[in-house]
């Protein structure tokens, strides 16, 4: 069958009007380009958001877990002890139970110790990666440098204190929330309530119950294999990214995720934060702060902190700015 040349000419304006021109293409290709980086902001507030919230919720359920088991305890107090894992950039919270009272340290004969073991079957939650928890720490007698640190001479009492509890650490030391068992309100370590440190016994393959207490070499081997506790009135959750923005010279570091670096402590001490130093913030008022005083005040003014009611143990408040 013959075609006829209206025919053709009809067949050739379908297929030439069927595809894209080039110049089309690379119009609707800029226009998805425009769109997706317009929208990135938006995700990337969305997740900011997501984590804030996850962060918030995750720490409330640690508490609350530790707290009702307190209040359901007749055989101590029980209390959430915050981990920095550095290997994953995550702060893990593991509950622990009180197992002995006024251990006799050999190696600090003048301060007993309470021994805490973890809770077995409790649930370890961890944080959203780059959400950090710092302890509220009072200076106290026979306390180790850490504890001690004078970060502002006018106010050397009190300051927000990091958990130096990552394996990498030779003397590892951190902060906890303790509940009265029976009761549920939180206990705190400083000279007016004239508590005890405290200490986490962490070594799986020699259960406490094997440790014979009446032999100063097996006691010492207890301390040997554990971490530091003191307890913290209160806390602060904030993300590390927008701290690091916010106080000029915190670099948030590329191997831990923190301002923390493997190399923190001459001999992986944990009692050596001299680079931190170099921090500088700029309170409101426009007064200059510098090293660890810098971190302090960046979180008193940006950070509400997370508190506890006084007789109840339950958290009054645990709100993201």
């Amino acid at each position: 069958m013959m075609m006829t040349r209206r025919s053709l000419n009809i067949n050739h304006k379908i297929s030439a009007g069927a595809g894209f021109t080039l110049l089309e293409l690379m119009v609707a290709v800029a226009i998805i380009v425009l769109l997706t980086v317009l929208s990135i902001p938006r995700f990337s507030a969305l997740k900011d958001n997501l984590d804030a919230s996850a962060a918030r919720n995750t720490l409330n359920a640690a508490l609350a877990q530790a707290r009702n088991l307190a209040i359901r305890s007749d055989l101590g107090d029980i209390a959430v002890v915050f981990f920095y894992d550095r290997d994953n950039e995550r702060y893990t919270m593991l509950t622990a139970r009180l197992r002995a009272k006024g251990l006799p340290n050999p190696n600090d004969l003048g301060s007993p110790y309470d021994v805490f073991l973890p809770v077995p079957g409790a649930k370890v939650l961890s944080l959203p990666r780059g959400w950090e928890v710092r302890g509220l720490g009072y200076a106290a007698r026979n306390a180790s440098k850490w504890f001690n640190h004078t970060a502002d001479a006018s106010d050397p009492d009190t300051w927000w204190v990091f958990p130096e509890s990552d394996r990498h650490f030779t003397d590892r030391q951190t902060f906890m929330v303790r509940y009265s068992a029976g009761e549920g309100t939180v206990v705190t370590s400083n000279e007016q309530f004239n508590s005890p440190d405290a200490w986490l016994y962490t070594n799986p393959r020699v259960p406490f119950e094997n440790r014979d207490l009446s032999d100063p070499a097996s006691v010492n081997a207890v301390f040997n294999d554990g971490v530091h506790l003191r307890a913290a009135p209160a806390l602060t959750l904030y993300d590390v990214q927008t701290l690091a923005a916010s106080v000029q010279g915190a670099v948030v570091q590329r191997d831990t995720g923190t301002l923390y670096g493997l190399d923190y402590g001459t001999n992986g001490s944990a009692q050596d934060g001299s680079y931190l130093q170099a921090l500088t913030y700029v309170d409101a008022n426009s007064d200059s702060h510098t090293g660890y005083e810098a971190l302090f005040w960046y979180l008193d003014e940006n950070v509400d902190p997370v508190v506890f009611g006084r007789f109840t143990g339950m958290v009054l408040r645990n709100d993201l700015r």
